[in-house]
């Protein structure tokens, strides 16, 4: 919402009159003009807007302090209205901020406060001055400083360099740095393929056959599979149909904004005005709406459900055989009455020694065959484990 521009008030510090118009420079009371420290508000009297026109000569810059007497003057007075002084000569505004013979149109300087509705609320105005970042005027001499040594100052800013290190954290990242290092390093070394001469120390081999065995299940579904030999038939239910059987009312509170109550912030613009900004306060309110909602009821659904005994092949266990000689074999069994085979496997494993350390690798049966005890062979190994064995 757009503002609106406001008259504040002022209390003359020197006879104490309060309530005094902002746009009132000079006390109807005693005659003294606006000074230095003075602070405008709005609780000094009830709230007077300006008119369009008045309005459009404030809000445009904070009146600016006179070095010489001190009183207050508009942004765009050149000179003191109260003794003459100039405004080029005037170090700080009414906000305390630098001032400048062209005014400014935006302040970050900006005050404000807020209250419900007319009933302002009792706040005090404080403003602290922001000191004046003016540069500073230094003496200037011809003489030479001759106590400048550019070389103290270089040594000094080398000391200062490596006091400002914390060492610590020096430290720990070189602690870091290393141990990253190492870690590297070290899965090089195990990933690294090395070749060894080893010695065949043995020879192994496991061959297993597995046994499945026919058993016979009792089962139930709503068909009846190939095989199956069925032996009881029922009705069950087999699901349910969501049905209407009736409407009710049912009750339902609807959130909704309603407006409530203003709220206002007052902007100081330093120039004795204000600007009030409206500020629409909203509240949630519950409408209760009805709603016409159908009840269900499950009705179930009934087919046949079959009862049935079935053959099924199932795991019954491993036969195994394994040895160390140059002939392996098929383990003996005999199958019982049900039982079936299911399938084989066989593994070949070749045992080495090379420095002082066993390895071992399984092979196919051709290239188990190939090798005998106590052969000399070279060995490749990456991460303890043998890649490849060659003669």
């Amino acid at each position: 919402m757009a503002r609106r521009r406001i008259e504040g008030y002022w209390t003359c510090s020197h006879c104490g009159t309060k309530g005094i118009g902002g746009l009132t420079k000079t006390c109807p009371k005693c005659g003294n003009p606006q000074s230095e420290g003075l602070k405008f508000d709005i609780k000094g009297g009830p709230k007077r807007y300006l008119d369009s026109e008045i309005a459009e000569n404030y809000g445009k810059g904070a009146d600016w302090v006179c070095a010489y007497c001190g009183s207050y003057n508009r942004y765009n007075q050149v000179s003191c209205r109260n003794c003459g002084g100039g405004k080029a000569d005037s170090e700080k505004d009414y906000f305390g901020n630098e001032v400048t013979v062209t005014p400014k149109e935006d302040y970050n300087s900006e005050q404000y406060m807020s209250t419900e509705d007319d009933d302002l609320q009792e706040e005090s105005y404080s403003y602290e001055a922001q000191q004046s970042l003016s540069p500073c005027k230094e003496e200037t001499s011809d003489r030479v400083d001759l106590s400048y040594n550019p070389i103290e100052r270089y040594d000094d800013k080398i000391t200062s360099f490596f006091r400002s290190i914390n060492l610590k954290s020096v430290l720990a990242v070189l602690g870091g740095a290393i141990a990253f290092v190492f870690i590297i390093m070290f899965l090089i070394s195990i990933f690294t393929p090395q070749t060894y001469d080893a010695t065949i120390s043995d020879k192994s081999w496991e061959r297993n056959v597995t046994i499945q065995e026919l058993i016979t299940f009792d089962e139930s579904d709503w068909e009846v599979p190939v095989g199956g030999r069925v032996y009881d038939e029922r009705q069950e239910v087999r699901d349910y149909e969501e049905i209407i059987v009736d409407y009710e009312i049912v009750e339902h509170e609807v959130p909704r904004e309603e407006f409530d109550h203003y709220e206002y912030k007052y902007y100081d613009n330093g120039d004795g005005t204000f600007d009030e900004e409206e500020i629409a306060v909203y509240k949630t309110v519950y409408d209760i709406e009805y709603e016409k909602v159908p009840v269900y009821d499950e009705i179930p659904i009934y087919d046949t459900k079959y009862y049935y005994k079935i053959d099924r092949w199932r795991y019954a266990r491993t036969e195994k055989a394994s040895g160390t000689t140059d002939d392996p074999y098929w383990p003996q069994f005999q199958l019982a009455n049900k039982e079936r085979e299911n399938g084989k496997s066989e593994v070949y494993t070749i045992n080495f020694i090379a420095n002082e350390k066993a390895y071992s690798k399984n092979v196919s049966y051709e290239e188990w065959q190939s090798y005998q005890l106590g052969e000399k062979v070279q060995i490749t190994v990456v991460a303890g484990i043998v890649t490849e064995v060659s003669k």
